[in-house]
């Protein structure tokens, strides 16, 4: 199956199942020995959030499928192991558990309050935050 034939199907086939008609839209594999053909269709605009749909079709069984992709992210971001809060330097880059957002450790402050330790949104949004010691995911530099 020719690729303009794979993208042709899976469009016709998340507009049928879902209702969804996007032109972002790619082959993203295909098997040599099997023939089965992985595409990417994204949903959504730069108004709203989009959806990574995966449409598998596998032509010698005529046999297609649909999965949604719930988060694509580099594999760096996960080779550290979760540490405590505290063990971080001013600079270090991190995500909290069950977070997107990637966070920048200013430091601890010495005072009186049960929350010592300073983060800012990396992306500079908001103003900086103070939280107490958790277990967080670094991030490489």
């Amino acid at each position: 199956m020719k690729n303009e034939q794979a993208i042709r199907i899976a469009k016709n086939y998340l507009l049928q199942k879902i209702g969804i008609e996007t032109n972002n839209i790619f082959v993203k594999s295909i098997a040599p020995t099997t023939g089965t053909i992985l595409i990417w269709a994204k949903s959504g605009n730069y108004l709203s959030e989009s959806q990574v749909f995966e449409i598998e079709i596998e032509p010698l069984v005529d046999y297609i499928s649909m999965k949604i992709i719930k988060a694509e992210n580099a594999l760096s971001e996960f080779e550290q192991e979760p540490v405590e809060l505290q063990k971080l330097k001013p600079g270090d880059r991190f995500r909290l558990q069950y977070d997107c957002l990637v966070w920048t450790y200013i430091g601890r402050v010495e005072d009186c309050s049960g929350t010592p330790h300073i983060i800012r949104r990396t992306d500079g949004r908001g103003t900086p935050s103070r939280v107490a010691g958790q277990m967080v995911f670094p991030l490489g530099k």
